[in-house]
């Protein structure tokens, strides 16, 4: 009979100890699916950012290039529904309906000139995500640059603190394409995309006391290593490591220490398999590899309330 109750004992201990490691793995694994999940927030940004004005530029490039009798078929597939419109030899603004979206200064050089320097204002910043805070107040400024077989893009957003104690958003990237032409439209581009930046994403808190409720800003600063491409939603070969972080007004809102905000960082080695997106993710001094959700999955989250609720976490 004590034999029997000691088998007992010892298989009740064993259940218990394989419990406890089941619930430890699955909070490991909760953490690194976060981390799965802001690198699809980074994803679809850094691809709609892209996208957006600096791809239009590419598009203004090739039709600016292009013999005058070729111009009207560049201009009906890339500019269908805004036109193109001349202030002087040197400048052109792209519209839509009568609203600017931007405005293009070439220095009188094409893009494909060795060295040559576009500056771009965007008037038009609704090619981010959903929460993303915008770049600049009513505009923001890009350059783009030749630099050897690559093309500089880059936002003027001041890094580090604004005097109202905000950082700035910002982004800086070079793209070389595989083919060493600049390209009339990354759509149509397999190429090599490195840079850095910081991400901005609006949530609100309500206060207990008077104060009611409060703006946070979340934030994604990110470094990106030589990740290939011919998709702006896949990558490959790339590492990317990013650090989550949020401002002042959340710990004013009741949120954790701001160590565990300032130590949230995320390491990904990009990679594509048959057609899908993963990342061998690190995490807390843990690696495990995921398939990267595209931002649709989980877009009813919100940017900025998802990162809210992700650092309530850590």
């Amino acid at each position: 009979m004590k034999k029997i109750f000691r088998i007992l004992g010892i298989a009740i201990l064993l259940t218990a100890l394989l419990n406890s490691c089941k619930v430890e793995d699955n909070s490991v694994k909760q953490l690194n699916e976060n981390g799965m999940k802001i690198t699809s927030y980074w994803q679809a940004a850094t691809h709609q950012l892209l996208m957006s004005t600096p791809n239009t530029v590419f598009h203004f490039n090739a039709w600016l290039s292009a013999p005058e009798e070729e111009r009207p078929a560049i201009e009906d597939k890339y500019f269908t529904y805004s036109k193109l419109r001349p202030i002087s030899d040197q400048e052109w603004e792209v519209v839509l309906n009568g609203r600017t979206l931007c405005r293009i200064h070439t220095g009188g050089t094409l893009l494909s000139t060795p060295n040559a320097e576009w500056t771009v204002v965007d008037y038009d910043q609704s090619g981010r995500v959903r929460d993303m805070l915008p770049f600049g107040k009513d505009s923001v400024g890009i350059t783009l640059r030749h630099i050897g077989n690559k093309w500089s893009v880059e936002t003027d957003g001041q890094e580090g603190m604004a005097a109202s104690a905000d950082y700035i958003p910002f982004y800086s990237f070079t793209i070389e394409p595989e083919s060493g032409v600049i390209p009339a439209d990354l759509n149509d581009c397999r190429c090599v995309v490195e840079g850095s930046g910081r991400y901005a994403f609006r949530t609100y808190r309500y206060m207990d006391n008077a104060n009611g409720q409060v703006e946070i800003h979340n934030y994604i600063d990110f470094d990106l290593d030589a990740a290939a491409t011919d998709d702006l939603h896949d990558w490959e070969d790339g590492l990317l490591v990013m650090r989550v972080y949020a401002d002042m007004n959340a710990f004013e809102a009741g949120a954790t220490n701001r160590e565990q905000y300032d130590d949230l960082f995320i390491r990904d080695r990009l990679s594509l398999r048959g057609g899908s997106q993963y990342a061998e993710i690190t995490m807390h001094d843990v690696t495990e590899t995921w398939p990267v959700a595209r931002l649709e999955s989980f877009d009813h989250w919100g940017c900025g309330n998802f990162l809210a609720a992700l650092l309530e976490l850590f």
